[in-house]
């Protein structure tokens, strides 16, 4: 755990102290304080405090010694001592959580709180799996043995795969809804918008091949972890998609929102695709 996530988490709190979106009027700041609900409400405390505190926690933690349900032969590669640099990964966390709130969508207050949600919480479970499965990484020394520092024997699963596919996919998800839809007609997929997505896509697959290509990670860690973050991050945008919605149609409603669509399928229009689907 960076020091960076923990100055993230707090601005989700302190930053609605002194903004918030104005409903009534789509695109523009409200700069009256918002409800003290904020802070607590939406599963900010299960999906937000908690991960944040309990990831802080097992960074104090030893991985165990023997790895469990992969061999202990496993090591001995090559590693130079590189890797995608970390602060990579947290300038992507912040251009994606500007882009949601710098949008001018009037979700932008369910979505920065979606994003932190799933980021934090794809850490909080890629840190216990870590700890858990106590991999050895592609470098572990073999001859070394248990003189190995803890970093290397946690492997499974890349911490940087999780956190970018995490990333990439609410991002990649809130542009489709909240801000390409401004662009092009209703259940449509035209061409620039799977430009932008494929481009987004190999931005972030780029870190978890590098982290294969380094020797940092074995080949399971990435695909897991990047389909860890990818699920995790799809989990909590349709959750906060719906309390929007909600949120929007009858202020205090708890009812059943309207039907929010997410799956695609083929379509002979021009334009390509057509979505489907409800949720």
């Amino acid at each position: 755990m960076q020091p960076t996530w923990i100055l993230i988490a707090a601005l989700t709190v302190s930053v609605p102290a002194i903004a918030r979106a104005d409903d009534d009027v789509k695109g523009t700041f409200d700069w009256r304080l918002p409800k003290r609900s904020y802070v607590w409400d939406g599963g900010a405390v299960p999906f937000l405090y908690l991960p944040l505190a309990l990831t802080i926690g097992l960074k104090f933690t030893s991985p165990r010694a023997e790895p469990l349900m992969f061999a202990s032969t496993e090591g001995g590669a090559h590693y130079d001592g590189g890797q995608y640099p970390s602060a990579m990964l947290y300038v992507g966390a912040g251009v994606a959580g500007a882009t949601i709130l710098l949008g001018g969508d009037d979700s932008r207050w369910h979505h920065v709180k979606g994003f932190l949600q799933g980021v934090l919480t794809t850490q909080l479970l890629t840190h216990t799996a870590k700890n858990t499965f106590g991999r050895h990484r592609p470098h572990y020394d073999l001859a070394e043995g248990a003189v190995n520092d803890d970093d290397r024997r946690r492997s499974f699963w890349s911490g940087h795969s999780s956190s970018t596919l995490a990333t990439a996919t609410y991002l990649g998800l809130y542009a489709r809804y909240h801000l390409f839809n401004r662009w092009r007609p209703p259940g449509t997929l035209p061409w620039w918008e799977v430009a932008a997505y494929t481009g987004l896509a190999v931005a972030a697959l780029a870190v978890p091949y590098s982290q294969y290509a380094l020797n940092r990670h074995h080949a399971s860690d990435v695909i897991t972890g990047g389909l860890v973050g990818a699920g995790v991050s799809t989990l909590f945008f349709v959750y906060q998609e719906r309390r929007y919605r909600r949120d929007k149609a009858q202020p205090g409603d708890t009812s059943r929102p309207e039907p929010f669509e997410l799956s695609i399928v083929p379509n002979t229009s021009i334009n390509g695709i057509t979505i489907v689907g409800t949720w």
